[in-house]
């Protein structure tokens, strides 16, 4: 589930990323009473502990260099998530530094003066606390903070034996030629021939409501009122240059759908086409119009489906 929601967000955001890792997880169990008091013991947590994969957004990955494709070649990468205080503190509450940690506070660094000062932090709500998780591949370093305040020796070394960062990152399509950090998304690429679509919608509806109900011009001194023009009504008018004319424009309703349905043609080709999505259009297809379609669908999609393969690969 967190690998097809990092595919959801290649195709709505700039980059997804997924970061890998695996944990033991350690949790305190009630055995039996002794004494009025329950007697504890520390068991191995079979449903947090194992392989572990976790969806991250793209503003909560960090990089020095954003004209760097590959992200195991990043000088450093930055992880900053809100986690729970009580979680936090299972896993890091051991350090010396635990006891700075402030609910609602963050710790900062101002570099001009040199100084360290703490400030409210509106984000930090609840029991959340900020967790940044700074690794340093060519230092081989692995810095948390919790709030701004460093919970780990400043010498420690990246966990994993590897010496990776453990994340993976997905994109629709490139930009800058790949040589860039984030990509294009689908619904970016697609935006501009939406919004043609919205405006021609609104169009074609202002058109029917015209067609259906157009404004009228009223020539001669009698006046009509609205049951003059109900269905099936007969009136005599003693003036005869009385009369009641249509002033609408001519507007051409099936211009209007014809050029919607070009461009949501234009953006199936751009993305997927409605008969590989299920969507059955009116009408017979043979098999030679299946088959071409199943080509377009295939090459549109190709690019992306060698994105999916190369982040399977990474993870």
């Amino acid at each position: 589930m967190k690998f097809l929601g990092a595919v959801l967000g290649a195709l709505t955001d700039p980059v997804a990323y997924m970061e890998v890792g695996f944990a033991k997880v350690m949790r305190e169990i009630k055995k039996e009473k002794k004494d009025g008091k329950w007697t504890t013991e520390k068991v191995i947590d079979e449903l947090m502990r194992g392989f572990v994969q976790n969806y991250r957004q793209v503003n909560e990955v960090y990089l020095t260099n954003m004209f760097e494709n590959n992200i195991q070649k990043q000088r450093a990468v930055s992880v900053r998530t809100l986690v729970d205080r009580a979680e936090a503190q299972a896993e890091y509450g051991g350090h010396k530094n635990w006891s700075c940690v402030q609910l609602g506070i963050r710790t900062i660094y101002d570099i001009p003066t040199k100084t360290f000062y703490e400030t409210s932090d509106p984000d930090l709500y609840g029991e959340f606390v900020e967790k940044v998780v700074y690794r340093n591949r060519y230092l081989d370093l692995e810095l948390v903070c919790i709030n701004g305040v460093l919970v780990t020796d400043p010498d420690n070394p990246i966990s994993r034996n590897d010496k990776m960062y453990g994340i993976a990152s997905l994109g629709y399509e490139f930009l800058n030629n790949g040589n860039f950090a984030v990509y294009k998304s689908a619904v970016n690429k697609l935006a501009p021939d939406q919004d043609v679509i919205d405006t021609m919608y609104n169009m074609v509806i202002d058109g029917s409501f015209l067609a259906l109900m157009p404004p009228m011009a009223l020539f001669g001194t009698e006046e009509i009122t609205s049951a003059v023009v109900a269905p099936g009504a007969i009136t005599s008018f003693m003036d005869k240059d009385t009369k009641l004319e249509n002033i609408g424009p001519k507007a051409d309703i099936r211009a209007g759908m014809e050029a919607i349905s070009l461009l949501e043609k234009s953006m199936s080709e751009s993305s997927q086409d409605q008969f590989q999505a299920g969507i059955m259009q009116p009408g017979e297809r043979t098999a030679e119009e299946i088959q071409t379609i199943q080509k377009n669908a295939e090459r549109a999609l190709g690019l992306f489906g060698k994105m999916l393969s190369n982040f399977v690969r990474q993870v």
